[in-house]
């Protein structure tokens, strides 16, 4: 069984390290929303320099895979390191690999278009500075509001009402949650309601949000809301129902929720050109740092939408940007510790 177990955790970890290169290298693709995430002009798309940084980017994709898979192997062989971890590991390895290419290749077709003249990658403003107001809240209307609003009431009756079935103070219900083993489902959902409210409240205050990209992360965060919800009444009706969180169930949950993370993921970058950034976002190559990470102390605002794909970064000229970051890391850091200790 052991022997069994260790051959699929073997073959999922090469599985999940090809995925991610195979993805690395799909995004390669030039236009506005992929790799140099400029929009670009058809004749810059069919030169041969554009053609030439997309090869060494790829050349720099599959050595980070051959790297990581290298690294993977030497790990399960030659130290006592679980699967889980030596996967982790070369997979964060994998990540740095292909975040380096994208740099790179990013900074090379930035000295093309420049090359090439002025308004080549045909984004208003290119180059310029970003100082403008943040847009009225075009995405996050009254009805989303509602819902997510219900979805915090279902979680607090999903404490309220088991407790008052079973007569106990929140101290012995939190004593028994443990005893049945349902304190990581309450943890993910408090965790997941604590994200989704989080995030629809700092993009409606803090993002230039009439895009498209606004209502689908919108319509994300309700349903966040509810999966936290549905996970919070699992387990805590364990207690007045007395019935065990199996591991398997724990399991079947988390799958879930990460399943409709990557579905959204997936829909997002296979649907890409349904969700353009604004125009006053595709500029200022300059506060790009490595293509990957934006910085600019004249735009006000926290969340943009990202250039090399659906979904938002932050400005990290925004002090609020750091502390948000660090939560974020540490929701994650506190779920993966109870996930692996219980």
């Amino acid at each position: 069984m052991t022997t069994s177990i260790s051959l699929i955790g073997v073959v999922g970890s090469v599985a999940g390290l090809t995925a991610v290169a195979a993805f690395n290298s799909w995004t390669s693709r030039i236009n506005q929303f992929f790799f140099f995430s400029r929009t670009v002009d058809a004749e810059f798309t069919a030169a041969a320099g554009a053609r030439a940084i997309t090869r060494r980017y790829l050349r720099g994709i599959q050595l980070g895979f051959g790297a990581a898979l290298v690294l993977f192997s030497a790990m399960v062989l030659l130290t006592p390191a679980s699967i889980y971890s030596s996967f982790m590991t070369a997979l964060l390895a994998q990540c740095v690999c292909a975040c380096a290419a994208f740099g790179k290749a990013h900074r090379e077709a930035g000295e093309e278009l420049a090359a090439r003249g002025p308004m080549q990658a045909g984004s208003p403003g290119q180059g310029t500075a970003v100082a403008v107001s943040l847009l009225n809240p075009g995405a996050f209307t009254g009805p989303r509001m509602l819902m997510l609003a219900l979805a915090l009431v279902a979680t607090a009756l999903a404490w309220i009402v088991p407790m008052a079935m079973t007569g106990m103070r929140f101290n012995a219900f939190g004593d028994a949650l443990s005893a049945n083993h349902a304190d990581f489902l309450s943890g993910l959902g408090l965790g997941m309601i604590a994200g989704s409210v989080l995030l629809f409240v700092q993009l409606r205050y803090f993002s230039r949000h009439r895009s498209p990209m606004a209502r689908f992360t919108a319509r994300g965060c309700v349903l966040l809301a509810w999966l936290a919800a549905v996970s919070t009444a699992l387990s805590t009706f364990s207690v007045p129902f007395h019935y065990v969180i199996t591991k398997e169930l724990r399991m079947a949950l988390l799958g879930v929720v990460l399943a409709v993370a990557v579905g959204r993921m997936v829909y997002g970058w296979t649907r890409a050109k349904l969700f353009p950034p604004p125009a006053v976002e595709r500029n200022g190559d300059q506060f790009w740092r490595w293509g990957l990470f934006y910085y600019n102390p004249s735009d006000p605002t926290l969340f943009i939408q990202h250039r090399s794909g659906p979904g938002y970064t932050v400005n990290f000229a925004n002090r609020m940007a750091w502390p948000l970051a660090a939560l974020v890391l540490a929701d994650f850091v506190f779920l993966m510790f109870i996930h692996l200790h219980r």
